[in-house]
């Protein structure tokens, strides 16, 4: 009874994707692949279908390899990545650093993603390297049956050390201290 009501009541709502009472409308549909051809086509002046086919080779820039890169490139990448990360939040993990590594070099031309893949893990190496681990120690000893061949504890999830920067905890340091002495 309810969902005939509700039907009935968003009838005069056909031609809008969300309905003034909240619903989506499934009787909308996104433009078909004519209508969106025919668009191109008279935005273009041409056939769009040769047109895309000669961007195809417009780009002379050579693929980059993993190792046409410097680590002093790579670093000055990560020092930036770790910068916008730390903006964001006091404390950080390698997934940000690596997201934001992806972000830095999204428009630069690899030959192939295992490439791409080799150079962001070398920047975010390179960039945690400069960064503080905040992470508690391990305080005890983790018996043999319990650790991963490179000998880390399963305990532990891989890759969820927290990092933060010297200048955030200089910046803490200097609130406290700013508070104690109520200036």
């Amino acid at each position: 009874m309810v969902a005939r009501r509700t039907a009935a009541r968003c009838s005069g709502c056909d031609n809008e994707p969300l309905c003034r009472h909240g619903r989506t409308n499934t009787s909308t549909r996104l433009p078909s692949r004519s209508r969106v051809g025919a668009s191109a086509q008279v935005l273009l002046h041409t056939d769009p279908v040769p047109w895309v086919a000669t961007l195809r080779d417009r780009n002379d820039l050579p693929l980059l390899r993993a190792d046409d890169l410097t680590n002093e490139m790579l670093t000055e990448v990560g020092v930036i990545a770790v910068h916008v990360v730390a903006e964001k939040r006091s404390t950080f993990s390698r997934a940000n650093v690596f997201a934001e590594v992806l972000r830095q070099i999204h428009g630069v031309r690899f030959a192939s993603a295992d490439d791409r893949m080799a150079v962001v893990e070398r920047t975010v190496h390179l960039a945690l390297s400069d960064v503080l681990l905040i992470s508690a120690p391990e305080l005890a000893h983790t018996p043999e049956r319990f650790t991963r061949p490179d000998r880390t504890s399963k305990f532990r999830a891989r890759g969820f050390e927290v990092y933060t920067t010297q200048a955030l905890l200089d910046a803490e340091a200097r609130l406290l201290d700013a508070g104690r002495w109520g200036c």
